[in-house]
């Protein structure tokens, strides 16, 4: 998982000259280089963007936006949105009234590109998830 910074830190001005989706596609290549240098499998790797982790509103817009661009790296792609205090800032809305941002936002990441989901909400999350899987049956 990318994170700017630490826990302590990681929100303290986050920036990234050459812009998000640069910044993480060169720091997931070195990870990737070095964990399979160490002997790990590829099979083992997941790649976790750190949506919240040291980056700005536009930055998390961006990735999710544009999560293609990591899924070409040729990894799963794992997102945790649940709750994260951007989709707070942008619907103006305290953590416990998130439960429909978040849903609507991994829906949409799930499909354009993420594999994974990271959520709170388990079951709220599998039956909204059971109905789009019933939905692609049925136009497929």
């Amino acid at each position: 998982m990318h994170m700017q910074g630490t826990p302590q830190t990681m929100q303290q001005n986050p920036i990234y000259p050459e812009g998000i989706l640069s910044h993480l596609i060169h720091w997931f290549q070195t990870q990737i280089d070095q964990l399979l240098t160490d002997g790990v499998q590829e099979t083992q790797i997941i790649l976790d963007p750190g949506i919240g982790f040291g980056k700005t509103i536009a930055d998390n817009l961006e990735i999710l936006h544009n999560l293609q661009e990591l899924k070409a790296m040729g990894f799963p792609v794992l997102l945790g949105i649940s709750r994260k205090s951007f989709l707070s800032k942008i619907l103006n809305k305290p953590t416990d009234d998130l439960l429909p941002g978040t849903i609507a936002m991994n829906m949409l990441t799930l499909s354009t590109g993420a594999d994974i989901i990271r959520v709170h909400d388990v079951r709220e999350h599998r039956d909204i998830i059971k109905l789009m899987d019933c939905l692609k049956k049925k136009n497929a």
